[in-house]
């Protein structure tokens, strides 16, 4: 009686082993997405930081100075920037479409699925069958961010 009950929970073992493997595992896949996208909000914000306290920056100017401070787990490969309005020159004295107290918009776009940093490494959609399909997320994560321009202490 004693090896039937030993023999029984090996067999429940078994089959319940691969479930929580793959459960565990798909906690590890959402965690480092989740933990993307938090980045990505703080860069958003610290972007968009940056743009209202130095409005009169170019873009070009602005996307480097961000890119050499980001945070550990984005690259800057993966990220699309946008400012709107844009300032593509800094002319003398300062950037025209940014006066003090005008709106800023922040755009800042990271795709997940890009090399060398591919965050996702399990496959995207998956199931058991038609009624039980799990999809992880793996297009771009997206933040906006709308700031107003500060005015210029050197003007």
């Amino acid at each position: 009686m004693k090896r039937r009950v030993r023999a029984q929970a090996l067999v429940e073992f078994a089959l319940t082993l691969p479930l929580l493997a793959f459960s565990l595992i798909a906690m590890f896949q959402f965690i480092l997405i989740f933990f993307v996208y938090l980045s990505v909000l703080n860069l958003a914000r610290d972007a968009g930081r940056w743009v209202a306290v130095h409005p009169n920056r170019s873009d070009s100017t602005t996307i480097s100075d961000l890119s050499t401070h980001l945070p550990s787990n984005l690259q800057s490969s993966n990220i699309d920037w946008a400012f709107t309005p844009p300032c593509s020159t800094t002319p003398p004295p300062n950037c025209p479409n940014r006066a003090a107290g005008q709106s800023i918009k922040t755009t800042i776009t990271y795709y997940l699925d890009r090399t060398p940093n591919n965050v996702v490494f399990l496959p995207t959609t998956f199931g058991l069958s038609p009624w039980f399909v799990v999809r992880i997320p793996s297009g771009p994560i997206r933040y906006e961010l709308t700031v107003m321009a500060d005015p210029d202490p050197n003007g």
